[in-house]
């Protein structure tokens, strides 16, 4: 029987991950050093060099007891050498650089623990921690090659990897997973959740190479944008996913649905709430979705914030905001804590968008989070998240305009290992949002106050047994919602007479969801999906529940290439806070239903390169009628407007042809991609097709981005055929006192198209390392060649003809003109 004695000198080990006793982690350095001594191995030091204060932090990597030896000192800047008789004397390492980096699941994105991470022909090599990091230090200049490998999936090597004295190489190793037995796959399991089957298409979006961007604020939404089947507009970071709607996407934060995921909402959605500086990645799906995903039409946008290692902080100061974020981690590497705040001050940015002007608009997040590892099998993940919006006119006439957004969210996440890779999630949150509305200037008197209380409790599982992953689940919400609408307007048809809307609701309900899917392997190349997902709204007028099947395909006949078919049925109800009732909606109809089908080819081209292509068909049927502004899309009262009609189709339809070509993995050389979408978007109503207002014919757009020592350059450019529009004729009226006149008569509903979109942005940075710390400064040019792209038309100019007759004249509104941003940042 072996019995341990602790010490001071020689104290107990610590608990590693997976449970099993360490030799050396948590010990003094001059422990651990005597240690070996023990064991063997003639070393030599100083106290010096080697004074008590250190700690061994990780444990050492490595087969002799000289690569221990290495492994112990590195992470302290020291080496060992070669003296007389063979002693091994521990010295200062000569300045040498780092190599930090990443190591995911190829097919899931998601991060790998326990792979071991060498640098080949030295004895430097890491194990990559709960959150797939890995930091190699010591590493002498030149060009390594790097080799990971884990049991369950293939090794995965770079060559040449650049490493240069006193710098840290960041590095990102993908690994591709191999079918297992049972009892293999739990180090591939360690407290990561797989959020996607293989037969899912799917993009990952790295946090760093957003942030590079020169869209506006580097905004995420935005970058989303260059996405084929994901479309934009200048005005507004909200995204229209292959035709749908702008409330189509669902935006998940660490797990988390947002429900109104952007700030200044009055103001078209300006700018969304997660900021880029917070972001790790963020995975992005338009194809029908896995099973675990529900209650939204068109797309999943799910957001991973950061996983810092290490201690350390960020300042940024810029022309549209101010930013700071610090983080650390808790001892023998069992987690870690993030804060992140912003404060925005978008001005006249913002103001263009809209017809009004002279407004003040501000806003602010917050994200504080933490995680950590309990036991081996037990991880708590703790997330705060808060916004702030403001808008306020300035000297405004009887009170004048303001809005004000608060949203609040509070979750806990226990993630469970039971056994070989059987996984368990379970959430429990609550989340409430408020919003104030006034009235004036010139929507008259209106009041919108609303507020939403969401209370829910979720758990997802899944199991890797044989050739399946097994995924099964429930969602379980209580909502509860407060209407308290009033407005006073001039009718339309006599502008003398007021019209009084007066809504006072306080609807509650439950939303319950359960869903299973199976992912299993056929045959060595062909991998099938099928997703089964049952969902039940009581607050729903009769109340709905609906079955939603889901099926994909992934069958790869090469090693570059994968074809992927996916289809099912999806459904959206309308969330609690979501009633129109400032059109006079007062209840809440079925969900909508959507059928999707896509087919998808993706091949790897040499040195990197990946080439995607696809197809898709998305039908749209018990939509629910809905009010659009044909013109004055951007008045901060839109409900007012004489232009507001009611669209209510029979049934919609999507279909397009979407092609996408990058860099991808290319290791040297410039980063670039370029991509394409031919799409139509048609609603049915009284039995003819007719655009939706997202409707987007062709989208091509283009980026590149070039690093130059500490200079870092990105250019991006893209071209929008122009967006449905409603034509108008100055039609000849009698006036009141029997004076004759001229009306604005609309015509078809977007049978007419506006300008064709472009649009270049720039971007050029320059980084100093300044100490420990780092010192980044960066100019952006937004709409390069200050073009004028026409977003909407604001209202018309009645101008009398020679003969006569009378033309009407839109006025067009630009909301982005040639702009300058600058903005610095201190990273220590």
């Amino acid at each position: 029987m072996l019995v341990a004695i602790c010490s001071p000198r020689n104290p107990c080990n610590a608990a590693a991950p997976d449970g099993e006793a360490t030799r050396f982690l948590g010990l003094r350095l001059d422990a651990a050093l005597e240690r070996l001594r023990d064991e063997g191995l003639n070393i030599l030091f100083s106290s010096e060099f080697v004074p008590p204060t250190l700690v061994v932090a990780s444990e050492p990597v490595g087969k002799s007891r000289e690569e221990i030896l290495d492994s112990l000192l590195a992470p302290h800047g020291l080496a060992s050498a070669r003296g007389p008789g063979g002693v091994r004397l521990v010295v200062r390492a000569k300045r040498r650089g780092a190599i930090r980096g990443l190591a995911r699941n190829a097919t899931t994105a998601t991060p790998l623990p326990g792979v071991r991470v060498q640098v080949l022909a030295t004895s430097i090599a890491a194990v990559t921690d709960g959150d797939g990091r890995f930091t190699l230090e010591q590493v002498p200049d030149g060009a390594h090659a790097v080799e990971a490998h884990v049991p369950g999936f293939a090794s995965a090597r770079i060559e040449r990897v650049p490493v240069v004295a006193g710098r840290t190489t960041e590095l990102r190793l993908d690994l591709t997973p191999v079918h297992l037995a049972p009892e293999e796959v739990t180090v591939r399991a360690r407290g990561e959740w797989p959020p996607h089957g293989a037969p899912v298409t799917h993009t990952v979006l790295d946090g760093a190479a957003i942030q590079g961007r020169p869209e506006v604020a580097s905004d995420l939404m935005r970058a989303i944008e260059d996405l084929p089947g994901f479309t934009g507009r200048e005005e507004s970071a909200a995204v229209s996913v292959r035709g749908g709607l702008d409330d189509e996407a669902m935006v998940l934060l660490d797990g988390l649905e947002l429900y109104d995921p952007f700030h200044l909402r009055d103001y078209q959605n300006f700018i969304s709430m997660v900021d880029a500086r917070t972001v790790e990645s963020a995975t992005v799906i338009s194809d029908i979705f896995p099973a675990e995903y529900g209650g939204r039409l068109s797309g999943v946008i799910e957001i991973d914030t950061r996983r810092p290692e290490g201690h350390g902080g960020l300042f940024a100061v810029g022309s549209e905001d101010l930013y700071a974020q610090g983080y650390g981690g808790y001892r023998g590497g069992r987690g870690h804590w993030l804060v992140a705040a912003r404060a925005g001050f978008p001005g006249e940015q913002a103001e263009g968008v809209t017809a009004d002007t002279g407004l003040t608009t501000n806003y602010q997040d917050l994200l504080a989070k933490t995680s950590y590892q309990v036991t081996g099998r037990t991880t708590v993940d703790l997330n705060l998240f808060g916004a702030f919006d403001r808008v306020k006119k300035r000297e405004a006439v009887n009170g004048g305009f303001s809005s004000k957004d608060v949203d609040r969210y509070a979750w806990v996440a226990l993630r469970n290992i039971w056994g070989p890779g059987l996984l368990s999630r379970t959430t429990v949150a609550r989340g409430r949002l408020e919003h104030e509305r006034r009235g004036e200037d010139d929507g008259s008197a209106v009041r919108d106050d609303r507020e939403t209380e969401i209370l829910g409790v979720k758990q997802d599982w899944a199991w890797e047994v044989g050739r399946h992953l097994v995924k099964w689940g429930g969602d379980l919400q209580h909502l509860m919602a407060r209407y308290r609408y009033r407005s006073v307007v001039p009718d339309l048809e006599d502008p003398k007479t007021l019209v009084t809307n007066v809504v006072d609701l306080d609807p509650s309900g439950t939303n319950i969801a359960l869903y299973a899917a199976d992912r299993f392997r056929v045959l060595p190349v062909l991998d099938v999906e099928l997703g089964l997902r049952w969902e039940h709204q009581d607050y729903i007028d009769n109340v709905d529940r609906h079955l939603a099947p889901r099926v994909g395909l992934a069958w790869r006949p090469g090693e570059r290439n994968a074809v992927r078919l996916a289809w099912g049925t999806v459904f959206q109800p309308k969330r609690i806070h979501e009633l129109q009732v400032e059109d006079g909606a007062t209840t809440f109809s079925r969900p909508s239903k959507a059928e999707h089908a896509s087919l998808r080819y993706e091949h790897r081209i040499g040195n990197g390169i990946h080439l995607g292509l696809g197809v898709y068909r998305k039908r749209i049927s018990r939509l629910e009628p809905r009010y659009e502004n044909l013109f004055q899309s951007l008045s901060l009262f839109p409900e007012v407007s004489a232009y507001r009609v009611l669209v209510a189709p029979d049934d919609a339809r999507a279909r397009g042809f979407e092609m996408r070509v990058d860099s991808g993995d290319a290791a040297e050389g410039p980063a670039w991609w370029a991509s394409y979408a031919r799409a139509r978007a048609e609603d049915r109503i009284d039995g003819r097709y007719e655009a939706r207002s997202s409707d987007q014919r062709h989208d091509l757009g283009t980026g590149v981005g070039i690093e130059l020592g500490r200079w870092g350059l990105g250019l991006t450019g893209r071209y929008r055929s122009g967006r449905p529009t409603t034509p108008v004729t100055a039609e000849e009226m009698v006036l009141a006192g029997g004076a004759m006149g001229f009306e604005v008569v609309a015509g078809s509903r977007n049978s007419e198209r506006l300008p064709f979109e472009l649009r270049f942005d720039f971007r050029v940075d320059r980084g100093w390392t300044i100490g420990r710390g780092r010192l980044d400064a960066y100019a952006t040019v937004i709409n390069l060649a200050n073009r004028d792209n026409v977003c909407c038309i604001d209202d018309f100019d009645v101008n009398p003809l020679p003969d006569g007759g009378a033309d009407a004249v839109p006025q067009k509104r630009v909301p982005l003109n040639r702009e300058l941003r600058v903005g610095i940042s201190w990273t220590f």
